[in-house]
């Protein structure tokens, strides 16, 4: 859930800036979690799992897009567009992490914390009738 106003210049260059907010409501996970205490060798987590495991189970970002119209005739046009976005991630409760499983805790961080960026870019056609 997010807002990204935009603003149009010359009627084909559109530039926009926002923010919000992602719910992960569950997570499938690929591959082995080694060091994630009592949740090693889970494949799915449910968003109460995920309510557990982090501090806040919400992910904020921001993004920040950039699109270019082209006319290319009377009923064809296309649009290039580039979208750069930050997700702030989520901390993890290290307590829940650091769980012993059979007498032994096999968490090892302080912190663990999940972020990316992203960059999209993107080309579109639309066909119809001219303006």
């Amino acid at each position: 859930m997010g807002l990204i106003p935009i603003l149009n210049f010359y009627n084909n260059l559109s530039l926009g800036i926002g923010a919000g907010v992602m719910f992960p409501l569950s997570v499938d996970i690929d591959g082995y979690w080694y060091f994630m205490g009592y949740y090693k060798g889970v494949e799915k987590l449910s968003f109460n799992d995920i309510k557990k495991l982090y501090k806040f189970p919400v992910m904020p970002y921001v993004k920040v897009s950039g699109e270019r119209y082209f006319n290319l005739s009377d009923i064809i046009d296309m649009i290039v567009g580039v979208i750069i976005s930050y997700n702030f991630g989520m901390s993890c409760e290290k307590d829940i992490l650091s769980k012993a499983i059979y007498g032994l805790s096999s968490f090892s961080y302080e912190s663990y914390k999940f972020s990316d960026i992203t960059l999209e870019i993107f080309i579109a056609v639309g066909f119809g009738l001219p303006k």
